[in-house]
């Protein structure tokens, strides 16, 4: 799990790649405990406690530090719960496939005071919903897809994200992760995040822009496990990630990408 900004977004996203950390409009994380990861055959829960730096799209302030904790349990009929991803139910009996919904919840961005979107005003907390469908290529291969639905006052739109992720056992205790993923959206999504209406222009100072949907992120991650022992894994991670389209040239980006760093143990039962 890669750190969130607190200052700037807190989310409970829904999907495949544990989303998190980096834009601050859709934090998504280097990826790990997907939906349905565990197997149908297995049940268990997780708890991960995690310190990170990360930087901001919005404001030339330095990287910040930031801990967290997350909390998840899945049962062998499919459903899972977790603090990350919020309530997702996989349909598919086949470790390999993974498909399914989920239930989550965006809270939306708070009003700034400093940087582009100092006099913006907020992004509203709405419900996600979405669906996301998994599958290996081969053991240490996977694909992972998915796309989240959001529509409540100001906040509104559907994003997906493509992400390719590559396990690398080094040694017996040891593993290389490797991930790409790419992110897409919607006109509402990219107006919502991104974009500045009339009556924002007048009151933030930034010039009206209305992005088109399309392509907006793409970010790449490297991170490294050690078991520790069979309940006990310790991950260290550096997230880099790029805005693309319409979502860099927005008037509210000062920087068009960022590198997020991670350290996290976690406990497995």
């Amino acid at each position: 799990m890669m750190m969130k900004n607190i200052s700037l977004i807190n989310k409970l996203s829904l999907g495949v790649l544990a989303f998190a950390s980096v834009a601050a409009v859709n934090a998504q994380s280097m990826p790990e405990n997907e939906p349905g990861g565990m197997g149908p055959e297995k049940e268990g829960g997780r708890v991960t406690f995690s310190v990170g730096s990360q930087q901001d799209f919005f404001s030339n302030d330095k990287a910040k530090l930031g801990a967290g904790a997350s909390v998840e349990y899945r049962w062998a009929n499919g459903l899972s719960v977790s603090t990350n991803t919020g309530l997702t139910y996989n349909f598919s009996s086949d470790p390999n496939l993974q498909y399914g919904v989920g239930l989550g919840a965006d809270f939306g961005r708070k009003e700034d005071d400093k940087g582009t979107l100092s006099g913006m005003g907020k992004v509203d907390s709405a419900a996600l919903v979405g669906a996301f469908f998994n599958f290996n290529l081969q053991r240490n291969l996977k694909i992972s897809t998915n796309v989240k639905h959001r529509s409540s006052g100001n906040n509104k739109g559907i994003n997906a994200d493509i992400g390719i992720n590559y396990d690398i056992d080094l040694a017996p205790k040891w593993r290389l992760g490797l991930g790409v993923n790419t992110s897409l959206a919607d006109s509402n999504y990219m107006q919502t995040n991104y974009g500045v209406s009339s009556s924002q222009s007048e009151s933030s100072g930034n010039a009206v822009y209305t992005p088109s949907a399309g392509l907006y992120m793409a970010s790449s991650s490297v991170q490294l496990s050690y078991q520790m022992t069979p309940s006990i894994t310790i991950t260290g991670g550096v997230l880099a990630t790029q805005l693309l389209g319409d979502a860099k040239k927005s008037s509210l980006v000062t920087r068009s990408n960022n590198l997020s760093g991670n350290l996290s143990i976690g406990y497995s039962f």
